[in-house]
């Protein structure tokens, strides 16, 4: 997983790059999901079955997808806590994928992803997707984005979610962006971080919220 940074386009408009972020800590939140996600598989009862019949049996059954769930919430809460008291603003997308299984035909795929990061599966000489970009695009994103207080439009062809601040600001037809404006519009709906669109706990434009799948 690679964490990555807001840069400012010449319109003024944050986006998302593919630049490896140069904060630590923004940096450290990518791989911070996939450990928080192995400690709550064994804390979810996986220490009992790992007890009894080894590692194996800890990551069977429900326990990876609800494991995995639970780790991307409980490691952006942590990163955000840095971010109010180190003051950084940065933000990532992340993909998490475990391989269950004793035996190749027994094998399964877990997978949790937050932002318009993307599983791809090569099956058969094809590409198979496996996941669904975190975009504002989206209806249902768009819908939650709106009702959380944000704002969601359309830039260069591009659609982007803001605060309400930064929506009042593009539908002002006056209002012109530079190089160095601080309003977020990003073209992603969820994250780990970015703190400025996550102000409210309860309700944040941002969601940390991840989609989980399971593939044999």
């Amino acid at each position: 997983m690679a964490a990555r940074s807001p840069q400012s386009t010449r319109a003024g408009i944050s986006q998302r790059t593919s630049r490896t972020c140069t904060c630590s800590e923004a940096a450290a939140s990518a791989t911070a999901a996939s450990t928080r996600a192995a400690s709550s598989v064994v804390s979810k009862g996986g220490g009992r079955h790992y007890r009894r019949g080894g590692l194996q049996q800890a990551f069977s059954g429900s326990f990876p997808a609800g494991a995995m769930e639970e780790a991307f919430p409980l490691t952006d809460k942590e990163l955000l806590q840095q971010a109010r008291r180190k003051g950084f603003s940065d933000g990532t997308t992340a993909l998490l994928l475990l391989v269950s299984g004793s035996a190749i035909e027994e094998l399964s795929l877990y997978l949790c992803h937050v932002g318009d990061c993307r599983a791809v599966l090569c099956r058969g000489g094809a590409a198979v997707r496996l996941t669904q970009d975190h975009r504002p695009d989206r209806r249902d994103e768009q819908r939650r984005i709106k009702e959380a207080g944000g704002g969601v439009f359309q830039v260069s062809g591009i659609w982007r979610c803001t605060d309400a601040k930064g929506a009042a600001r593009a539908l002002d037809a006056k209002a012109s962006f530079t190089d160095h404006d601080s309003t977020l519009y990003l073209s992603c709906s969820r994250t780990l971080g970015d703190p400025a669109l996550k102000m409210n706990d309860d309700r944040p434009i941002l969601s940390n919220v991840p989609d989980t799948s399971r593939h044999a």
